[in-house]
């Protein structure tokens, strides 16, 4: 475990020397960090990306890792399953719109939000039919669910 807790972290130095060289170059008042929230909005997305791409390629470890990185950063349970979600809703939507024939510009103007993050998700929606990304979905909001049942119930 200590050895894979290691590379992980050795794989996770790079970014996370990146985000806070990035940070610190373009420094924002306290309450108007405007440029800095849009900054961390798209590298949530990107690693949101990054998290789809680990789940639906079947590359475990790469999504093991990805998981772990956000939940040792400070990650909450229901962010992540958030940031999932995000990803299934946005996939079914671009699926849904393509199979009724819209490009890639017809989506984006549909849908507004990031066009990389429209443009990311057509080969995920690619692989999936409308049913099994809805029964993904379905599931997602089952477990997201019961997770949020039992936290209740353990607060009582």
């Amino acid at each position: 475990m200590k050895t894979f807790v290691q590379n992980l972290a050795a794989a996770y130095e790079a970014i996370q020397i990146e985000y806070f060289q990035h940070l610190h170059a373009h420094p924002e008042l306290s309450f108007a960090e405007y440029e800095t929230s849009t900054y961390i909005k798209e590298q949530l997305t990107a690693m949101g990306i990054r998290l789809l791409d680990g789940i639906s390629g079947n590359q475990k470890e790469k999504a093991f890792s990805i998981l772990y990185n956000m939940m040792h950063g400070g990650t909450d349970a229901f962010s992540i399953i958030g940031a999932i979600v995000s990803q299934f809703e946005m996939m079914l939507s671009v699926k849904q719109m393509r199979e009724e024939g819209l490009d890639l510009s017809a989506i984006h103007k549909k849908l507004g939000g990031s066009e990389f993050r429209i443009k990311k998700m057509l080969p995920y929606a690619n692989r999936y039919s409308v049913d099994k990304l809805k029964q993904v979905l379905s599931s997602i909001y089952e477990g997201k669910y019961e997770l949020k049942r039992k936290r209740n119930l353990s607060e009582i």
